[in-house]
């Protein structure tokens, strides 16, 4: 699937990547076509001032064809346009077009036949005074005489807006949300005592959900028999999810920055290494699924840039700080230890 930023917004409008979030109505008769909707939330949470994005899945089981579907898309936030739209596509092929002709986003996807279905993903920006929820609006028109109506069962001239609702976090310490190219994640910078880590991801690639979260105090289990570095940690935990999976198809930077009041005295900067928790094959059994990144010679980076070198760490000390940097492919829970 090819996908565009919103900035060539006259070119993206071609595509009608925009069959959003159909909920089913019901039919009447037997002829009548029934409307249904999947949806992922890209990431299930979003930080305020990040883009909340989702990947749609609109399908029609039949048994007849929908004929002339239209979509419009809007969001809370009055009169904005989203961040950004993928390529429509339409399982049994044909053409679409959109337009802005009435201020919001419609699309034409003309007939969706029984059995198809259509694909896309779109992001709206979440503002950063938003709190609560961030809501995206669809509404769905359908072949010709719109009866104007929500009740089920005219699903050839039917008109109904449809709702989903993604949380926002309030808290300082979360970041998360949909990102178009290398965007970079930081919780709270502000390390001290009271905060004795922050944690930044960068270079995650394009169309993809990401959370990260520092000050874990639950849901993290590190094995002091079978890796001993477990007994050993400095900082905090961090949770990372990069598009929502246990490994990513290229690495990603994941930086810790620790507070000194956290490392023993006597303890270098070349002492220090990743400790990395996973849960990779779901057994809950964490003595095969904690790694420690960086107590060998060929896992330590040759800089803090060194992305060619993938599941390495790069540790620095200035002041009282600690900067451990690692490039990884797979998510989970980190932290430095010795």
């Amino acid at each position: 699937m090819i996908r565009k930023r919103l900035g060539r917004f006259a070119t993206i409008l071609t595509t009608a990547s925009l069959a959003t979030m159909l909920l089913g109505v019901g039919s009447a008769t037997a002829a009548n076509p029934s409307w249904h909707v999947s949806f992922d939330r890209l990431p299930n949470v979003v930080s305020p001032g990040s883009d909340a994005g989702w990947f749609v899945t609109v399908s029609n089981s039949g048994p007849s064809n929908i004929n002339d579907l239209n979509i419009s898309i809007t969001s809370e936030e009055a009169g904005a346009l989203p961040s950004y739209i993928s390529d429509l596509v339409l399982s049994s092929g044909g053409t679409e077009d959109c337009d802005t002709a009435t201020g919001a986003l419609v699309c034409n996807v003309g007939t969706l036949v029984a059995g198809g279905t259509v694909t896309f993903t779109v992001a709206f920006h979440v503002p950063s005074t938003d709190t609560g929820i961030f809501d995206l609006n669809i509404g769905l028109f359908a072949g010709t005489g719109n009866t104007d109506s929500d009740g089920p069962g005219k699903s050839r001239g039917d008109k109904k807006t449809f709702t989903n609702s993604t949380p926002i976090s309030s808290s300082p310490n979360f970041d998360g949300g949909f990102t178009v190219g290398d965007f970079t994640y930081q919780t709270n910078q502000n390390v001290g005592r009271r905060n004795l880590q922050a944690t930044t991801i960068e270079n995650v690639g394009g169309n993809i959900g990401v959370t990260i979260e520092d000050g874990i105090t639950t849901g993290v289990d590190c094995s002091t028999t079978v890796q001993p570095a477990c007994a050993n940690l400095i900082g905090e935990w961090s949770e990372i999810n990069v598009d929502d999976g246990s490994e990513f198809g290229t690495p990603f930077r994941v930086t810790l920055l620790v507070h000194g009041s956290s490392v023993p005295g006597g303890t270098s900067a070349d002492d220090i290494v990743l400790v990395h928790v996973l849960d990779p094959d779901g057994d809950n059994d964490p003595s095969n699924d904690v790694e420690i990144i960086g107590d060998t010679e060929d896992e330590r980076c040759a800089s803090a840039d060194d992305s060619a070198s993938a599941r390495c760490v790069f540790v620095t000390k200035s002041g009282n700080l600690y900067t451990i940097v690692a490039w990884l492919f797979k998510n989970g829970n980190l932290r430095g230890g010795f």
